[in-house]
Protein backbone atom coordinates (compact mmCIF):
# COMPACT_ATOMS: atom_id res chain seq x y z
CA UNK A 1 0.00 0.00 0.00
CA UNK A 2 1.12 3.78 -0.42
CA UNK A 3 3.42 4.85 2.55
CA UNK A 4 3.15 8.40 1.80
CA UNK A 5 1.34 10.48 4.58
CA UNK A 6 -0.37 14.25 4.10
CA UNK A 7 -1.45 17.44 5.97
CA UNK A 8 -4.48 19.62 5.57
CA UNK A 9 -3.79 22.98 5.47
CA UNK A 10 -6.37 25.85 5.42
CA UNK A 11 -4.92 28.03 2.83
CA UNK A 12 -6.49 31.29 3.83
CA UNK A 13 -8.64 31.44 0.62
CA UNK A 14 -12.51 31.38 0.60
CA UNK A 15 -14.55 29.03 -1.79
CA UNK A 16 -15.78 30.35 -4.97
CA UNK A 17 -19.64 31.58 -4.34
CA UNK A 18 -18.75 31.89 -0.90
CA UNK A 19 -18.78 35.44 1.13
CA UNK A 20 -16.01 35.41 3.56
CA UNK A 21 -18.99 36.80 5.91
CA UNK A 22 -20.75 33.99 5.56
CA UNK A 23 -17.68 31.35 5.94
CA UNK A 24 -16.57 33.51 8.72
CA UNK A 25 -19.81 33.01 10.75
CA UNK A 26 -20.09 29.29 9.93
CA UNK A 27 -16.14 28.35 10.98
CA UNK A 28 -17.48 30.38 14.20
CA UNK A 29 -20.79 28.02 14.50
CA UNK A 30 -18.51 24.81 13.49
CA UNK A 31 -16.11 25.38 16.13
CA UNK A 32 -17.87 27.22 18.71
CA UNK A 33 -15.65 30.52 18.40
CA UNK A 34 -16.33 34.19 18.57
CA UNK A 35 -16.82 36.11 15.15
CA UNK A 36 -13.90 38.16 15.79
CA UNK A 37 -11.38 35.29 16.41
CA UNK A 38 -13.17 33.44 13.70
CA UNK A 39 -12.01 36.16 11.16
CA UNK A 40 -8.65 36.36 12.47
CA UNK A 41 -8.84 32.67 11.70
CA UNK A 42 -10.06 32.40 8.17
CA UNK A 43 -7.64 34.59 6.76
CA UNK A 44 -4.66 32.79 7.75
CA UNK A 45 -2.75 30.22 6.78
CA UNK A 46 -2.77 27.06 9.27
CA UNK A 47 -1.82 23.53 9.55
CA UNK A 48 -5.07 21.65 10.83
CA UNK A 49 -3.89 18.00 10.89
CA UNK A 50 -0.98 16.44 9.96
CA UNK A 51 1.37 12.85 8.98
CA UNK A 52 -2.29 11.10 8.08
CA UNK A 53 -3.23 8.98 4.88
CA UNK A 54 -4.64 10.57 2.12
CA UNK A 55 -8.37 8.91 2.82
CA UNK A 56 -8.84 10.52 5.84
CA UNK A 57 -7.17 13.28 4.56
CA UNK A 58 -10.47 14.08 1.97
CA UNK A 59 -12.36 13.40 4.64
CA UNK A 60 -11.40 16.39 6.91
CA UNK A 61 -11.05 18.53 3.79
CA UNK A 62 -14.38 17.59 2.56
CA UNK A 63 -15.96 19.05 5.53
CA UNK A 64 -14.47 22.00 5.77
CA UNK A 65 -14.87 22.56 1.97
CA UNK A 66 -18.72 22.72 2.77
CA UNK A 67 -18.66 25.52 4.90
CA UNK A 68 -16.56 27.79 1.86
CA UNK A 69 -13.15 27.13 3.81
CA UNK A 70 -10.09 26.58 1.13
CA UNK A 71 -8.26 23.52 2.19
CA UNK A 72 -5.67 21.83 0.91
CA UNK A 73 -3.86 18.59 1.05
CA UNK A 74 -0.44 18.08 0.77
CA UNK A 75 1.46 15.82 0.69
CA UNK A 76 4.86 15.26 3.33
CA UNK A 77 8.38 14.66 2.49
CA UNK A 78 9.53 11.33 4.34
CA UNK A 79 11.50 13.36 6.65
CA UNK A 80 8.98 15.67 7.95
CA UNK A 81 7.19 11.81 8.83
CA UNK A 82 6.15 11.45 12.65
CA UNK A 83 9.60 9.08 14.14
CA UNK A 84 8.55 5.78 15.29
CA UNK A 85 9.07 6.29 19.10
CA UNK A 86 5.44 7.85 19.00
CA UNK A 87 4.22 4.59 19.30
CA UNK A 88 2.16 3.57 22.93
CA UNK A 89 4.20 1.45 25.11
CA UNK A 90 2.02 -1.44 24.93
CA UNK A 91 2.63 -2.00 21.57
CA UNK A 92 5.92 -2.89 20.51
CA UNK A 93 8.63 -5.32 21.31
CA UNK A 94 9.36 -8.36 19.37
CA UNK A 95 6.02 -9.27 19.86
CA UNK A 96 4.57 -11.21 16.01
CA UNK A 97 1.58 -12.97 15.51
CA UNK A 98 3.61 -15.44 13.46
CA UNK A 99 6.16 -17.02 16.28
CA UNK A 100 5.33 -20.43 16.61
CA UNK A 101 3.25 -21.65 19.02
CA UNK A 102 4.11 -25.16 20.62
CA UNK A 103 1.53 -26.79 22.80
CA UNK A 104 2.16 -30.60 23.84
CA UNK A 105 -0.82 -32.76 23.87
CA UNK A 106 -2.01 -34.22 27.05
CA UNK A 107 -1.42 -38.65 26.35
CA UNK A 108 -5.01 -40.10 26.98
CA UNK A 109 -4.23 -42.34 30.20
CA UNK A 110 -4.79 -46.34 29.61
CA UNK A 111 -5.62 -48.53 32.49
CA UNK A 112 -2.66 -51.20 33.53
CA UNK A 113 -3.30 -54.04 31.63
CA UNK A 114 -3.41 -57.13 33.31
CA UNK A 115 -1.00 -60.06 31.65
CA UNK A 116 -2.68 -63.26 31.84
CA UNK A 117 -1.12 -65.70 33.91
CA UNK A 118 0.54 -68.41 31.93
CA UNK A 119 -1.43 -71.64 31.46
CA UNK A 120 0.51 -74.19 34.08
CA UNK A 121 1.62 -77.66 32.84
CA UNK A 122 -0.49 -80.39 33.80
CA UNK A 123 1.60 -80.64 37.33
CA UNK A 124 0.85 -77.08 38.22
CA UNK A 125 -1.81 -76.54 41.18
CA UNK A 126 -4.73 -73.97 40.69
CA UNK A 127 -6.75 -71.93 43.15
CA UNK A 128 -10.45 -72.10 42.75
CA UNK A 129 -11.96 -68.26 41.76
CA UNK A 130 -15.11 -69.26 43.82
CA UNK A 131 -14.10 -70.75 46.92
CA UNK A 132 -10.03 -70.41 46.20
CA UNK A 133 -9.22 -73.85 47.44
CA UNK A 134 -5.92 -75.09 46.31
CA UNK A 135 -6.05 -77.98 43.98
CA UNK A 136 -4.42 -79.69 40.99
CA UNK A 137 -5.58 -77.99 37.43
CA UNK A 138 -8.59 -79.60 36.34
CA UNK A 139 -11.87 -78.59 34.31
CA UNK A 140 -14.15 -78.22 37.72
CA UNK A 141 -13.76 -77.85 41.51
CA UNK A 142 -12.85 -80.21 43.56
CA UNK A 143 -14.38 -78.86 46.61
CA UNK A 144 -17.27 -76.91 45.46
CA UNK A 145 -17.83 -78.25 41.74
CA UNK A 146 -18.10 -75.15 39.56
CA UNK A 147 -16.84 -75.21 36.16
CA UNK A 148 -13.68 -73.31 36.05
CA UNK A 149 -13.60 -71.40 32.95
CA UNK A 150 -17.38 -69.86 33.59
CA UNK A 151 -16.69 -68.82 36.96
CA UNK A 152 -13.27 -67.27 35.91
CA UNK A 153 -15.19 -65.95 32.17
CA UNK A 154 -18.29 -64.31 34.29
CA UNK A 155 -15.47 -62.43 36.73
CA UNK A 156 -13.77 -61.13 33.66
CA UNK A 157 -16.83 -59.52 32.44
CA UNK A 158 -17.47 -57.69 35.46
CA UNK A 159 -14.03 -56.44 35.51
CA UNK A 160 -14.28 -54.83 32.34
CA UNK A 161 -17.39 -53.18 32.98
CA UNK A 162 -16.01 -51.74 35.85
CA UNK A 163 -13.06 -50.23 34.16
CA UNK A 164 -14.91 -48.76 30.96
CA UNK A 165 -16.27 -45.61 32.86
CA UNK A 166 -13.14 -44.71 33.99
CA UNK A 167 -11.37 -44.56 30.69
CA UNK A 168 -14.57 -42.58 28.65
CA UNK A 169 -14.43 -40.23 31.53
CA UNK A 170 -10.20 -39.55 30.68
CA UNK A 171 -10.81 -39.19 27.10
CA UNK A 172 -13.97 -36.83 27.38
CA UNK A 173 -12.01 -34.28 29.75
CA UNK A 174 -8.58 -34.69 27.58
CA UNK A 175 -10.76 -33.86 24.45
CA UNK A 176 -12.21 -30.72 25.89
CA UNK A 177 -9.32 -29.60 26.95
CA UNK A 178 -7.50 -29.80 23.63
CA UNK A 179 -10.94 -27.87 22.18
CA UNK A 180 -11.02 -25.03 24.15
CA UNK A 181 -6.77 -24.76 23.92
CA UNK A 182 -7.56 -25.06 20.34
CA UNK A 183 -9.80 -21.91 20.43
CA UNK A 184 -7.52 -20.43 23.19
CA UNK A 185 -4.58 -20.39 21.06
CA UNK A 186 -5.94 -18.29 17.83
CA UNK A 187 -8.08 -15.74 19.62
CA UNK A 188 -4.42 -14.87 21.65
CA UNK A 189 -2.79 -14.86 18.10
CA UNK A 190 -5.57 -12.54 16.88
CA UNK A 191 -5.68 -10.36 19.71
CA UNK A 192 -2.08 -10.03 18.61
CA UNK A 193 -2.42 -8.97 15.59
CA UNK A 194 -4.56 -6.23 16.01
CA UNK A 195 -2.35 -4.28 18.49
CA UNK A 196 0.51 -5.21 15.93
CA UNK A 197 -1.80 -3.30 13.30
CA UNK A 198 -2.48 -0.56 15.54
CA UNK A 199 1.19 -0.61 16.31
CA UNK A 200 2.80 -0.36 12.84
CA UNK A 201 -0.17 2.54 11.78
CA UNK A 202 0.53 4.68 14.49
CA UNK A 203 4.38 4.52 14.82
CA UNK A 204 4.73 5.32 10.80
CA UNK A 205 1.18 6.83 9.80
CA UNK A 206 0.11 4.55 7.58
CA UNK A 207 -1.50 0.92 7.10
CA UNK A 208 0.24 -1.86 5.52
CA UNK A 209 -2.38 -4.19 3.84
CA UNK A 210 0.25 -7.16 3.67
CA UNK A 211 -0.35 -7.33 7.64
CA UNK A 212 -3.69 -8.89 7.54
CA UNK A 213 -2.19 -11.81 4.95
CA UNK A 214 0.26 -12.12 7.83
CA UNK A 215 -2.18 -12.20 10.51
CA UNK A 216 -4.50 -15.20 8.48
CA UNK A 217 -1.56 -16.98 8.68
CA UNK A 218 -0.19 -16.78 11.97
CA UNK A 219 -3.86 -17.45 13.23
CA UNK A 220 -4.29 -20.72 10.65
CA UNK A 221 -1.03 -21.90 11.61
CA UNK A 222 -1.54 -21.84 15.50
CA UNK A 223 -4.51 -23.62 15.42
CA UNK A 224 -3.44 -26.10 13.10
CA UNK A 225 -0.26 -26.39 15.52
CA UNK A 226 -2.59 -27.22 18.52
CA UNK A 227 -4.20 -29.52 16.87
CA UNK A 228 -7.26 -27.43 15.54
CA UNK A 229 -8.58 -29.81 12.48
CA UNK A 230 -12.21 -29.47 10.14
CA UNK A 231 -14.64 -27.25 9.13
CA UNK A 232 -15.89 -25.21 12.42
CA UNK A 233 -12.18 -24.74 12.79
CA UNK A 234 -11.61 -22.76 9.62
CA UNK A 235 -14.54 -20.69 10.04
CA UNK A 236 -13.72 -19.53 13.25
CA UNK A 237 -10.14 -19.01 12.22
CA UNK A 238 -11.58 -16.63 9.60
CA UNK A 239 -13.79 -14.94 12.19
CA UNK A 240 -11.12 -14.37 14.82
CA UNK A 241 -9.27 -12.90 11.28
CA UNK A 242 -11.77 -10.63 10.69
CA UNK A 243 -12.27 -9.18 14.43
CA UNK A 244 -8.44 -8.80 14.35
CA UNK A 245 -7.98 -6.68 11.38
CA UNK A 246 -10.96 -4.61 12.13
CA UNK A 247 -10.22 -4.22 15.38
CA UNK A 248 -6.47 -2.91 14.65
CA UNK A 249 -8.32 -0.42 11.86
CA UNK A 250 -10.47 0.66 14.92
CA UNK A 251 -8.03 1.36 17.35
CA UNK A 252 -5.91 3.45 14.18
CA UNK A 253 -9.13 5.43 13.86
CA UNK A 254 -10.15 6.42 16.71
CA UNK A 255 -6.29 7.64 17.99
CA UNK A 256 -6.41 9.71 14.68
CA UNK A 257 -10.00 11.01 15.62
CA UNK A 258 -8.59 11.74 19.15
CA UNK A 259 -5.82 13.54 17.79
CA UNK A 260 -7.70 15.86 15.16
CA UNK A 261 -10.10 16.67 18.05
CA UNK A 262 -7.18 18.07 20.44
CA UNK A 263 -5.59 20.21 17.56
CA UNK A 264 -8.74 21.90 16.77
CA UNK A 265 -9.61 22.54 20.11
CA UNK A 266 -6.36 23.98 20.63
CA UNK A 267 -7.67 26.86 18.42
CA UNK A 268 -9.85 27.95 21.15
CA UNK A 269 -8.47 27.62 24.30
CA UNK A 270 -7.23 31.27 24.90
CA UNK A 271 -9.78 33.81 25.60
CA UNK A 272 -12.32 32.49 27.79
CA UNK A 273 -14.06 35.78 28.00
CA UNK A 274 -14.67 35.82 24.76
CA UNK A 275 -15.83 32.11 24.75
CA UNK A 276 -18.13 33.47 27.55
CA UNK A 277 -19.13 36.22 25.34
CA UNK A 278 -20.65 33.88 22.37
CA UNK A 279 -22.20 31.58 25.32
CA UNK A 280 -24.39 34.84 26.25
CA UNK A 281 -24.89 35.82 22.53
CA UNK A 282 -26.28 32.02 21.39
CA UNK A 283 -28.29 31.83 24.67
CA UNK A 284 -30.06 35.21 24.05
CA UNK A 285 -30.45 33.72 20.48
CA UNK A 286 -31.86 30.32 21.69
CA UNK A 287 -34.41 32.02 23.62
CA UNK A 288 -35.09 34.37 21.00
CA UNK A 289 -35.70 31.57 18.55
CA UNK A 290 -38.26 29.44 20.90
CA UNK A 291 -40.26 33.11 21.60
CA UNK A 292 -40.45 34.55 17.93
CA UNK A 293 -40.51 31.66 15.43
CA UNK A 294 -43.74 29.90 14.73
CA UNK A 295 -43.71 29.57 10.81
CA UNK A 296 -41.16 29.67 7.81
CA UNK A 297 -41.88 33.71 7.69
CA UNK A 298 -41.05 34.32 11.08
CA UNK A 299 -37.91 31.59 10.96
CA UNK A 300 -36.36 34.30 7.91
CA UNK A 301 -36.76 37.51 10.14
CA UNK A 302 -34.89 35.72 12.52
CA UNK A 303 -32.53 34.78 10.15
CA UNK A 304 -32.08 38.03 9.19
CA UNK A 305 -32.27 39.61 12.89
CA UNK A 306 -29.29 37.23 14.23
CA UNK A 307 -27.25 37.07 11.37
CA UNK A 308 -27.53 34.01 10.00
CA UNK A 309 -28.66 35.14 6.59
CA UNK A 310 -26.54 37.18 4.15
CA UNK A 311 -29.89 39.07 2.92
CA UNK A 312 -31.65 42.21 4.07
CA UNK A 313 -34.96 41.54 4.29
CA UNK A 314 -36.86 38.32 4.94
CA UNK A 315 -37.54 37.63 1.20
CA UNK A 316 -33.56 37.59 0.10
CA UNK A 317 -33.19 34.39 3.04
CA UNK A 318 -32.10 32.06 0.59
CA UNK A 319 -33.11 28.13 0.74
CA UNK A 320 -29.52 27.39 1.60
CA UNK A 321 -29.39 29.50 4.05
CA UNK A 322 -32.28 27.63 6.03
CA UNK A 323 -31.00 23.98 5.40
CA UNK A 324 -27.87 25.17 6.66
CA UNK A 325 -29.02 26.56 10.15
CA UNK A 326 -31.62 23.88 10.68
CA UNK A 327 -28.93 21.36 10.20
CA UNK A 328 -25.96 23.02 12.17
CA UNK A 329 -27.60 25.53 14.17
CA UNK A 330 -31.84 24.51 15.10
CA UNK A 331 -30.98 21.49 17.28
CA UNK A 332 -27.95 23.46 19.62
CA UNK A 333 -30.43 26.58 20.44
CA UNK A 334 -33.09 24.16 21.28
CA UNK A 335 -31.31 22.19 23.60
CA UNK A 336 -29.66 25.38 25.31
CA UNK A 337 -33.00 26.58 25.87
CA UNK A 338 -34.35 23.11 27.14
CA UNK A 339 -31.42 22.08 29.26
CA UNK A 340 -29.71 25.91 30.22
CA UNK A 341 -26.25 25.14 30.92
CA UNK A 342 -24.26 27.33 33.01
CA UNK A 343 -21.02 28.72 31.05
CA UNK A 344 -18.88 25.89 32.50
CA UNK A 345 -21.39 23.19 31.19
CA UNK A 346 -21.57 24.65 27.33
CA UNK A 347 -17.89 25.52 27.16
CA UNK A 348 -17.30 21.54 28.13
CA UNK A 349 -19.72 20.57 25.84
CA UNK A 350 -19.53 23.04 22.41
CA UNK A 351 -16.49 21.25 21.35
CA UNK A 352 -17.80 17.81 21.46
CA UNK A 353 -20.74 18.27 19.70
CA UNK A 354 -19.03 19.23 16.06
CA UNK A 355 -16.05 16.99 16.64
CA UNK A 356 -17.91 13.83 17.29
CA UNK A 357 -19.97 13.94 14.03
CA UNK A 358 -16.59 12.46 12.70
CA UNK A 359 -17.64 9.38 14.05
CA UNK A 360 -14.55 6.42 13.96
CA UNK A 361 -16.77 4.19 12.25
CA UNK A 362 -16.78 6.91 9.59
CA UNK A 363 -13.60 7.45 9.75
CA UNK A 364 -12.76 3.37 9.19
CA UNK A 365 -14.72 3.52 6.16
CA UNK A 366 -13.25 6.68 4.73
CA UNK A 367 -9.99 5.01 5.24
CA UNK A 368 -10.98 1.41 3.53
CA UNK A 369 -9.68 1.16 -0.12
CA UNK A 370 -10.21 -1.70 -2.46
CA UNK A 371 -6.51 -3.20 -1.92
CA UNK A 372 -7.48 -3.28 2.14
CA UNK A 373 -10.41 -5.74 1.03
CA UNK A 374 -8.42 -7.66 -1.02
CA UNK A 375 -5.96 -8.09 1.92
CA UNK A 376 -8.39 -8.91 4.06
CA UNK A 377 -9.93 -11.50 1.69
CA UNK A 378 -6.41 -12.96 1.68
CA UNK A 379 -6.30 -13.09 5.02
CA UNK A 380 -9.63 -14.58 5.50
CA UNK A 381 -9.32 -17.40 3.09
CA UNK A 382 -5.89 -18.35 4.44
CA UNK A 383 -6.95 -18.73 7.75
CA UNK A 384 -9.85 -20.72 6.92
CA UNK A 385 -7.57 -23.03 4.93
CA UNK A 386 -4.97 -23.49 7.41
CA UNK A 387 -7.58 -23.93 10.21
CA UNK A 388 -9.78 -26.55 8.05
CA UNK A 389 -6.34 -28.65 7.72
CA UNK A 390 -5.74 -27.95 3.93
CA UNK A 391 -2.10 -27.39 4.53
Amino acid sequence: MDSSTYRVVMNGQIVPGYETELVAEKFAGLFKLSIEKANALVGTKRTLQKGIALELAETYKKKLYGIGLGVEIEKELPEEKPEATQAPSNVGGDTSPTESVTVAHAAIAKPPQVEPAPRPNQTQLMTCPKCNTEQAKADDCASCGVIIAKVAASIGENNEQAESPVETRAVSNDESSTQLITLLIPAVVALCGALLWYGIAYAFNYELGLIAWGIGGAVGFSAATVGGKGETTGIICGVLVVLSIFGGKYMTAASYQDLFVEQISALSEDGSDELKAVYEQQLAEAKLFVETVTDDQSLREFLVNTGYSEGFESSQVSEEEIRDFKEYSESALLDMVANEPNFEQWRSAAFSTELTEFSTFDLMAADLGLLDIVFVFLGVGTAFRLGRGDA
